[in-house]
C-alpha cells in the first residue's frame, strides 16, 4: 500500500510539483508514510521529470538551431549578426 501511494507521489509530480510536495506533506502529517519517504518519492519525481525535458531538449537542440521554432530557417545574414552578439558559454 505505501509503495503505491510513494509512486504515486513521484508520478504526480510530472503534472504538478507543488500540489505532488504538498500532498505528501499532508500524507506524512496523518502519518500514512514517514516523511522522508514522501521527501524521497517527491525529489525522485521533479528529478526524473527534470532530467527527461533535458533529455527531450538535448535531442531537438541540434534541428531547432537550423531552423528555428517557427520552422522555416533564418536568412544567412541574419545567422551571423544574431550570433555575434550572444554570449558564448
Amino acid at each position: 500500500m505505501a509503495a503505491s501511494i510513494l509512486i504515486g507521489l513521484a508520478l504526480s509530480t510530472l503534472a504538478s510539483e507543488d500540489l505532488a510536495l504538498i500532498a505528501g506533506g499532508l500524507l506524512a502529517r496523518e502519518g500514512t508514510i514517514p516523511l522522508m519517504h514522501a521527501v524521497i518519492a517527491c525529489g525522485a519525481g521533479v528529478y526524473i521529470g527534470d532530467l527527461g525535458l533535458w533529455c527531450a531538449g538535448r535531442s531537438r537542440r541540434r534541428s531547432w538551431r537550423v531552423r528555428g521554432a517557427s520552422g522555416r530557417g533564418l536568412p544567412k545574414p541574419r545567422c551571423g549578426w544574431s550570433a555575434s552578439r550572444l554570449p558564448r558559454w
